[in-house]
């Protein structure tokens, strides 16, 4: 069940008696009407050149890996799956060649064109704080996006009210609150994460924890490394259009590395790394 943003009643047919009607712009539909389609820091250009940039560097290429592997161990081929802050819509697409059905939502334009050019589900323009879904989906997937909200515990019950009952939340994170660094503040974060805060979170906003996993055991010295580079280095905004560029040897090395952390800990993950995936399923209220 799809929500009208202006009265709250069940769209019939992407309408509302109301008078409002879910219209479809640049393959979106829009569901946020007055919020700005473009974010300082997240230009047509910068999308572009984090676009390339997630195509190759390791970072993503493996997340995208470890991501897969843990939606097709708990859904079905077929299965509805949301995307809440899609960003490029790169891992949708990835999920959606997996053989789920996807659609997907964020604010901002042009990572919202970009989704929707790689996706056949719809794509919406909408406040995933607010989502206007109601037991719409069978998954909900958040791939480091609940660490920008200063309340997760509410936007978690915002995901839980859009999933059908005995659906599948998943989640990425960045891990441990001691490798907090200027970086985390510049790219908008509100927290890291360890996994018994990411269990408390889950079991708080209503959904059974099923997988609660490290990954990038390797990169924890250099995470480490740039906390105290941060420290003494002058302050200046990064954009995060830039920010993931990497050196195409030091990625081809790191992506070694990931490759043999991922064959290494592929059953249970490591005992510790510099980002948290995690998988719950939705209780039902009694």
């Amino acid at each position: 069940m799809i929500l009208c943003p202006e009265c709250g009643l069940p769209l019939n047919k992407k309408s509302c008696r109301c008078g409002f009607k879910l219209v479809k712009q640049n393959g979106v539909y829009r569901l946020a009407a007055g919020i700005p389609l473009i974010k300082p820091g997240y230009s047509e250009e910068g999308h572009i050149v984090l676009n390339s940039c997630e195509e190759k560097h390791f970072w993503f290429v493996i997340r995208r890996r470890l991501i897969s592997e843990a939606v097709k161990r708990y859904l079905k081929p077929g299965s509805s799956v949301f995307d809440a802050g899609c960003g490029t819509g790169r891992t949708a697409m990835e999920l959606s060649k997996a053989g789920f059905k996807l659609s997907a939502g964020d604010i901002f334009e042009p990572g919202l064109r970009l989704s929707a050019s790689r996706i056949q589900g719809p794509v919406y323009q909408t406040d995933i704080s607010d989502l206007p879904f109601r037991e719409h989906f069978d998954s909900v997937c958040a791939f480091d996006v609940i660490e920008h909200f200063k309340d997760d515990i509410a936007l978690m019950k915002t995901f839980h009210s859009a999933l059908k009952p005995g659906g599948i939340i998943f989640l990425t994170v960045p891990a441990y609150q001691f490798l907090w660094s200027r970086g985390d503040t510049e790219g908008g974060h509100a927290r890291r994460y360890s996994r018994k805060k990411v269990r408390n979170l889950l079991r708080n906003a209503g959904f059974e924890p099923l997988e609660i996993r490290y990954f990038y055991l390797f990169i924890l010295p250099l995470l480490f490394l740039r906390k105290l580079l941060l420290m003494f280095s002058p302050s200046g905004h990064k954009s995060t259009e830039t920010g993931t560029a990497i050196n195409a040897a030091v990625n081809a090395i790191l992506m070694s590395a990931a490759r043999f952390e991922h064959r290494i800990f592929r059953r249970s993950g490591p005992p510790a790394g510099g980002s948290i995936l995690a998988a719950g399923k939705k209780i039902e209220e009694q």
